[in-house]
């Protein structure tokens, strides 16, 4: 889903200004109601409702959960034999020596 470019904000801006719902606004620059999001800015500015887009655009999509130290471990690749070996060794040990 895109976000609204700066022009759109700018419409929006003026026909706040000129008193129309937000409902009349959307269907004037062709989006949902959801997407226009007067009340971040009070009074509504265009230029400062974009900035405040733009920085919040990171917060979107799936986050990396892959911290330094799970790199590192998984670069290790003796740390990685140790815990696989620690894990299966402790339930089977011959399981995990018919795995090798």
């Amino acid at each position: 889903m895109p976000s609204l470019s700066s022009q759109e904000r700018t419409v929006i801006q003026t026909l706040l200004e000129l008193n129309y719902s937000v409902r009349a606004i959307a269907h004037f620059i062709n989006c949902s109601p959801f997407s226009i999001e007067i009340y971040q800015v009070a009074p509504y500015k265009a230029d400062i409702a974009h900035e405040l887009a733009l920085n919040k655009r990171h917060l979107r999509g799936r986050h990396c959960t892959l911290t330094p130290a799970i790199t590192g471990f998984l670069n290790d690749p003796h740390r990685c034999l140790e815990m696989v070996t620690r894990n299966c060794c402790s339930r089977d040990q011959k399981t995990f020596q018919n795995h090798l």
